[in-house]
């Protein structure tokens, strides 16, 4: 295997100062789960000529991983970003891997963006757990601002439990409708019958009608 002082770098030195020193801005600007490495693919096996950040313990004149040779083994035409990988003693990782190239488009080396997700992960999941309902059939509940509002979504799911238009409601079916807002204690808000009268498309006169109906029919009326 040729040694690394045998090995002529491709990357210039201005190019590697340069990286190294955005790299440690990103570093120290994005905290201490960053990792930033740039590598020299004319120095492999020791490709590292620049790291910011310390996941993953190495240094400069580390090594390239073995996903890294596996890309040079096959076609580096396209940057590889957004992919997870582990670290030894198991942490999460969200990584990048962005190619470097001359003027002829040869892939000379890359810049490698590590980040440390373990915390974000166990978050994450916490939060679905914290987050996670069971709603056994129920409907999502809401909460009205004012007693208007109240009345509006008191009315709304009575009507959805009848689960017809209200233009093809039985008698039986408004009935219910009444004997469902009833149970609720809707008819004691000012204003409902009028409203309960106009969603049902009848009088409010027939509403009081409904409402003596039920009250006469002792649970007459599922709901």
């Amino acid at each position: 295997m040729v040694n690394q002082e045998e090995r002529e770098a491709q990357l210039p030195r201005e190019l590697v100062d340069a990286l190294e020193s955005i790299a440690d801005g990103l570093v120290k600007t994005m905290g201490s789960n960053w990792e930033i490495a740039v590598h020299d693919f004319g120095l492999l096996p020791s490709s590292i000529v620049a790291i910011a950040g310390d996941l993953t313990g190495r240094t400069k004149g580390g090594p390239m991983t073995a996903f890294g040779f596996r890309l040079l083994a096959g076609d580096t035409s396209s940057d590889v970003l957004n992919y997870s990988s582990t670290t030894r003693d198991g942490r999460k990782l969200k990584s990048s891997t962005i190619f470097i190239r001359d003027t002829n488009g040869t892939a000379i080396g890359c810049m490698c963006i590590n980040m440390d997700v373990t915390e974000f992960d166990i978050a994450r999941r916490a939060i679905d757990r914290l987050c996670n309902v069971e709603n056994g059939g129920c409907p999502n509940e809401t909460f009205a601002r004012d007693v208007p509002e109240a009345l509006g979504d008191y009315l709304r799911l009575a009507l959805e439990r009848a689960d017809v238009s209200t233009h093809l409601m039985t008698r039986e079916q408004k009935l219910s409708v009444v004997a469902h807002l009833d149970y609720l204690g809707v008819f004691r808000i000012r204003g409902a019958v009028d409203c309960v009268a106009k969603a049902l498309l009848v009088s409010k006169y027939t509403v009081y009608n409904y409402i003596e109906e039920v009250r006469a029919g002792s649970g007459k009326y599922a709901f």
